[in-house]
């Protein structure tokens, strides 16, 4: 759960303001099929209609898809109604050991136990990938996009959303069953290690104290054989050991009040983090979900959703006829926060999950890995939001929202520290969609549209594509200033040479300026 104030490492989940009405709608669409452990689970998914379900493929070809309406249905149903802990299959030999059968004493590793708890949810985990391709492939635009769903309307595509958010947030769930298990599982074997360490540090007091006490014994002794004082002389010795006795006691009470000013001081810190990390100063973090990631969702999922959303709000600009009709569709509760919320939640897991690695070399945990689709996605499904906004009038709350959740995530894509993905031309074209629709014609429009320009060009970013985004920027004058950057864009463009009509001009850019384009281009959209 993150905010725009600061960022902490806590695994959270897909509890967003908005997708609280999705997940009610989407639940309500499901059928309810009562399905018993996860052996009952296993036999139904192989039994499906296409047969065993593939958890395995070639990176070098295409991803499995779940294409097949009625196998998409009843798989669907089968996860969200599976109780909760059942979907990730248990190995008893990790749990016991192989030999005694009892419980392993010793704790292991946190890369360890994250590598487990990955294995243990992969079999579930390759099925929702499964499923969530297919749902992303009913909209059209998308990654898996099919040729013949360009029919589909705003009601469908809000259902198909939906859907999806649903089986992402039963896999959250089940990840937070996992860690809490996790977190008691070894609490317990710490438990067994605490009370060994226990009677040992007894045992040390009372070797202490029994030697305090010969201490003072030997110093009686000693005393007693000196010659013997006047009896005003033993009062204030007495006094003298009273007053050192004193000493003590105050002394140690000073103490006392400097730990519990140093307590209430982390405490508060804690709470000012707890309120800026939850939002609520009651809320608790807890702690055993900042180990790793949440176990089950991967980026792939990320990727899948947050892709069938930014191609969804395209229908928004092709179509805003149904509005009327339904304004109660899902796909016009989606903000520009909620595309913001999610890439920041597969941010931290990818954090989470490597929060051991300290070589620069070293290799990142492959399930939780950021791509192009994770910040460009957000970018694009933001700027058809704020220009499906800016179509209907001034709405101030989504320009705000826009800007702000747009640039924080092209920020991050720019300036990130880390060997993950940096902006290529599709997240170029998306942010000037957002600067399109959220600043009017203006010099600062101007400005911006010429920085990022010049950042392009110099990275050897430029595309036909980025060319037309720019000069559509540009397309009401945004002040006499920018003249001569129109000319220097109208250059490249030229005549097409198959019509010989200067009317079609067709862009060619310059390889100095587009030497990177395609290295860097991930897909169509993106």
């Amino acid at each position: 759960m993150h905010r725009y104030g600061g960022r902490t490492l806590v695994a959270g989940g897909l509890r967003r303001r908005a997708f609280t009405s999705l997940l009610r709608s989407g639940r309500q669409q499901q059928q309810k099929i009562v399905v018993g452990a996860v052996a009952t689970f296993t036999r139904d998914v192989s039994s499906s209609s296409s047969g065993t379900i593939p958890t395995r493929h070639s990176i070098k070809g295409p991803p499995p898809i779940c294409k097949d309406p009625v196998e998409l249905q009843e798989l669907t149903q089968q996860v969200l109604e599976t109780p909760l802990g059942s979907l990730f299959c248990q190995h008893r030999n990790n749990k016991t050991n192989s030999t005694t059968g009892s419980a392993p004493k010793s704790i292991p590793s946190l890369s360890q136990d994250r590598d487990e708890a990955y294995a243990v949810a992969y079999e579930s985990t390759q099925l929702l990938e499964y499923l969530l391709r297919g749902y992303n492939h009913q909209i059209p635009g998308s990654l898996f996009s099919g040729p013949n769903n360009n029919d589909v309307s705003i009601e469908g595509a809000s259902a198909t959303i939906a859907t999806m958010v649903s089986l992402m947030e039963r896999f959250d769930e089940e990840g937070h069953t996992y860690m809490k298990l996790r977190y008691e599982a070894n609490s317990f074997r710490a438990g067994s290690t605490s009370t060994n360490n226990t009677s040992a540090l007894e045992d040390t007091v009372s070797s202490l104290s029994a030697r305090k006490g010969q201490n003072n014994i030997d110093d009686e002794e000693s005393s007693s054989s000196s010659s013997s004082s006047s009896s005003s002389e033993e009062d204030e010795d007495f006094s003298f050991e009273d007053d050192d006795d004193e000493e003590i006691q105050i002394g140690s009470s000073t103490f006392g009040e400097v730990e519990d000013m140093f307590s209430s001081v982390v405490q508060h810190e804690r709470h000012l983090e707890e309120r800026a990390t939850l939002g609520s100063p009651g809320s608790q973090v807890e702690p055993h979900l900042s180990d790793f990631a949440l176990p089950g969702v991967t980026t792939v999922m990320y990727d899948s959703l947050l892709d069938a959303m930014a191609s969804a709000t395209e229908l928004l600009l092709n179509d805003n006829s149904e509005k009327a009709a339904d304004p109660s569709s899902i796909l016009y509760e989606i903000d520009p926060e909620d595309f913001y919320d999610l890439t920041q939640d597969a941010l931290t897991s990818h954090e989470l999950n490597n929060q051991s690695l300290t070589s620069v070399k070293g290799a990142f945990f492959p399930y939780t890995v950021p791509t192009m689709v994770t910040y460009n996605a957000s970018l694009r499904g933001i700027g058809n939001l704020c220009l499906a906004g800016s179509m209907e009038g001034s709405n101030q709350l989504l320009i705000d929202q826009g800007l702000a959740c747009g640039f924080g995530i092209y920020n991050q894509l720019t300036h990130n520290t880390q060997r993950l993905p940096k902006r290529n031309a599709a997240s170029i074209i998306h942010l000037l969609n957002i600067i399109k629709a959220c600043f009017p014609p203006s010099r600062t429009r101007g400005n911006m549209t010429v920085t990022l320009w010049h950042q392009a060009s110099q990275e050897g970013l430029v595309t036909p594509e980025l060319v037309s985004a720019i000069r559509d920027v540009h397309a009401e004058p945004n002040g006499p200033e920018f003249e001569f950057f129109l000319e220097i864009i109208n250059k490249c463009q030229s005549s097409s040479p198959s019509s010989g009509n200067d009317s079609e001009k067709v862009v060619i850019v310059p390889q100095r300026f587009a030497r990177f384009a395609k290295k860097y281009q991930h897909s169509k959209n993106y």
